[in-house]
């Protein structure tokens, strides 16, 4: 790529910048993927552990529009002008400092959640917290139970002490009717094991609960964003997008608005 582009920008720069340009971009793409809820392969191929922080949402409206404003800037801007340089900087650092506010957010939130379980009993449970879609306000918490899950949402303006779950049970006994499990053990893994199953119908599904539900803050029973049909593979394109933007109408986004400022 160092030389390809070299060749197009012909002697404006040399092989050897335009190379570090983009193992630079590489790393830093790797590194910053680690901070959403789908977790990168950091050690593949020796280790297939993904690495996930949970910090940032997969498409974070304020996190993308400082880079897009930059992009366009410099688009506009003649490659001479010295004020390109200002602004790549800034676009930087808008980046910068709005990760280091989600990874503060993420801070404080777990250090609610845990002050929750105490006020409300709840003593040596695994749980985590990643955040709703779009934004860093809003966080969405789930914990393990004895024979399910327990999820529910959390604001940074949260003034509630307790935080309201809904309970979903895990129903591992309906696997048992499965004969090939290897997609379950496959989903499973990467689920980190916070799944439950269901049976729609006919058919088993598989609920990853880390991508959350349907609107999740506003149907306390919706759906999960990620389920797939265990019966029916071939109705497993584009899962992870199931429902993603169901229920955003102009309703569903005040409803999501006036949660986010908390209760």
């Amino acid at each position: 790529m160092g030389i390809v582009f070299q060749k197009l920008l012909k002697k404006r720069v040399t092989v050897q910048h335009m190379s570090l340009l983009f193992l630079i971009e590489l790393f830093v793409h790797v590194f910053l993927d680690a901070f959403n809820n789908y977790g990168v392969g950091w050690f593949e191929p020796f280790s297939d552990i993904r690495i996930s922080f949970n910090t940032i949402y997969v498409a974070d409206v304020m996190m993308t529009i400082g880079p897009i404003i930059v992009f366009i800037a410099l688009l506009i801007l003649p490659s001479f002008s010295n004020k390109r340089r200002k602004w790549s900087v800034a676009g930087i650092a808008w980046c910068t400092v709005y990760l280091c506010i989600a990874v503060f957010n993420k801070l404080y939130i777990d250090s609610q959640v845990n002050l929750a379980f105490a006020r409300q009993k709840i003593s040596g449970v695994t749980y985590f917290t990643t955040p709703a879609p779009l934004q860093t306000m809003l966080w969405m918490v789930v914990t393990k139970g004895k024979d399910g899950f327990y999820l529910g949402y959390r604001s940074v303006f949260d003034s509630n002490p307790l935080i309201k779950f809904q309970y979903f049970a895990s129903n591992d006994h309906l696997l048992d009717s499965i004969d090939d499990l290897k997609d379950v053990a496959l989903l499973k893994k990467f689920s980190q094991n916070y799944y439950t199953i269901e049976k729609w119908n006919d058919t088993l599904v598989f609920n990853d609960l880390r991508f959350g539900q349907v609107a999740g803050w506003q149907d306390t029973k919706g759906k999960f964003v990620f389920h797939y049909f265990l019966q029916h593979p071939a109705e497993n394109r584009l899962v992870i997008q199931r429902g993603r933007l169901s229920n955003w109408d102009l309703q569903g986004i005040r409803i999501y608005i006036h949660r986010i400022k908390g209760i």
